[in-house]
């Protein structure tokens, strides 16, 4: 969607929006997972990510399902939530999950004391994972895209879709 704007100083300036909905970035999501990793002789793995806009904070987040294999061959299963900023690599036209932590994590008969374990070994492996796998990426073969792929204005979410504001070239008025 183009728009045109102008303000009192006579600048001019078009823009370019593109609204992204949950549906579209969980596929997204859901093609960075399993994620595993072996330490300390515990196995992890993340999987079946539920994405989530969050309107009033500006944040990703997903829920995700969480297994963990302890020593002697003891499985836990449960379920915490990942939340990051987003982040706009201008270079690439690229969308990334920057700063993963995982929040309210709950794995079913784990003591207490082990649940800083697994956010341990989980944060390191979502941040990998996040800088890897973009969750946008603005097309090569579209020539607007091209040229907002640097003019990035705004990251907003707003009714759980996420909206990118780019500007495309401006016009000063004689």
């Amino acid at each position: 969607m183009f728009s045109f704007l102008q303000n009192s100083s006579s600048l001019t300036a078009f823009t370019y929006k593109i609204e992204l909905s949950e549906r579209s970035l969980q596929e997204k999501v859901s093609a960075m997972m399993p994620l595993e990793k072996k330490q300390y002789l515990f196995a992890l793995r993340l999987s079946e990510p539920k994405l989530e806009l969050i309107n009033a904070s500006n944040q990703i987040g997903f829920y995700t399902h969480i297994d963990l294999i302890a020593p002697g061959g003891l499985k836990f299963g449960g379920r915490g939530q990942v939340l990051g900023a987003l982040r706009y690599e201008a270079g690439r036209g690229e969308l990334y999950i920057d700063a993963p932590k995982l929040k309210g994590l709950e794995i079913d008969w784990l003591p207490k004391r082990l649940a800083s374990l697994v956010a341990n070994l989980a944060e390191p492996l979502l941040a990998t994972a996040s800088k890897k796998y973009p969750i946008y990426r603005l097309r090569d073969d579209s020539a607007t895209h091209q040229l907002a792929k640097s003019t990035l204005k705004s990251i907003r979410i707003v009714d759980h879709k996420l909206v990118l504001t780019l500007g495309i070239f401006k016009i000063l008025h004689i």
